[in-house]
């Protein structure tokens, strides 16, 4: 379907905001990566400096983890959504073969290309194609943004873990039965919606046979 000039500019319109969008959350996502990866540490070790008596602070530190998770899940699902528009509604009208017939497709749509270097690993492979082809989806163009997101859930899981750690040696284990027992179920909770969110983001950035959730912009 040809388009009108003032409907190829509204798409340009959209595909400029989208792309600003875009950079704004990624650039949130490494501030974010960035601030867990230095704060946490630093303030468990400041209130474990300055104090040497129990102190309150080290039983918020877990939830605050869990917010930055939520911080961050945000940021990457809703770059999600800008790219996986401009994937299916704005680069199939301006992704047009040349004279010589060559395809010239869009940013997010090469994100998806199976390129070269994945056919050879895929080749190399000693195990069967069909066990491993999201693994191969997720090889190509966009090894960045998915090291960017494993590094964030592997960190988060173990500040997570290290924090509720410190907090039992240094209040929980001496609290009364009501209040020892509510701390850990609120932590146990906390931890499994962290690992439920954890699963949903990574499979939202993965390739599978819903159309609708086959991109990850970068």
């Amino acid at each position: 379907m040809e388009l009108s000039e003032n409907q190829y500019k509204f798409l340009e319109l959209q595909f400029a905001t989208l792309r600003k969008e875009i950079e704004d959350h990624k650039s949130r996502m490494l501030q974010l990566f960035t601030g867990q990866a230095f704060s946490i540490p630093l303030i468990q070790f400041l209130f474990n400096s300055i104090s040497s008596e129990d102190n309150i602070v080290f039983l918020f530190i877990p939830p605050l983890i869990f917010v930055l998770v939520l911080r961050f899940v945000y940021e990457n699902e809703c770059m999600f959504r800008a790219g996986l528009y401009i994937r299916k509604q704005i680069e199939p009208f301006y992704a047009r073969p040349n004279e010589d017939h060559i395809l010239y497709i869009g940013w997010e749509e090469w994100l998806e290309e199976m390129t070269e270097e994945t056919l050879i690993v895929m080749l190399k492979s000693r195990t069967d194609l069909k066990r491993n082809i999201n693994l191969f989806r997720k090889l190509p163009n966009r090894r960045v943004h998915l090291s960017l997101l494993s590094g964030f859930i592997v960190l988060s899981t173990v500040y997570y873990l290290m924090s509720i750690i410190i907090a039992y040696n240094r209040i929980i284990k001496n609290l009364d039965n009501i209040y020892y027992y509510a701390i850990i179920i609120f932590f146990a909770i906390l931890f499994l919606f962290m690992m439920l969110i954890f699963v949903g983001s990574s499979l939202s950035t993965s390739d599978n046979k819903n159309e609708s959730k086959r991109l990850l912009p970068h």
